[in-house]
């Protein structure tokens, strides 16, 4: 039960972060459109996608970090 609410309010989390963003990205868009400077839209635009990959990424980086044992990459699998 305590792992549903966890995943729960990972998706809601995820849901936040992407309604948030899409929202201000849409801002920045109108806002490049008024300034004629696409600089801060792009910005925007390759940070939040990073953001997004990190935040997709946390719960399998959080359940290497509890594993007893040595950390370590297999690079022939990579």
């Amino acid at each position: 039960m305590k792992k549903l609410f966890i995943y729960l309010g990972y998706e809601f989390g995820l849901m936040l972060l992407v309604y948030y963003g899409l929202d201000y990205q849409k801002a920045l868009h109108i806002e490049a459109g008024r300034n004629y400077d696409p600089f801060p839209l792009m910005q925007f635009n390759c940070g939040f996608s990073l953001l997004v990959g990190m935040y997709l990424a946390l719960p399998g980086f959080m359940r290497r970090m509890v594993r007893k044992g040595r950390l370590g990459v297999n690079w022939l699998r990579s």
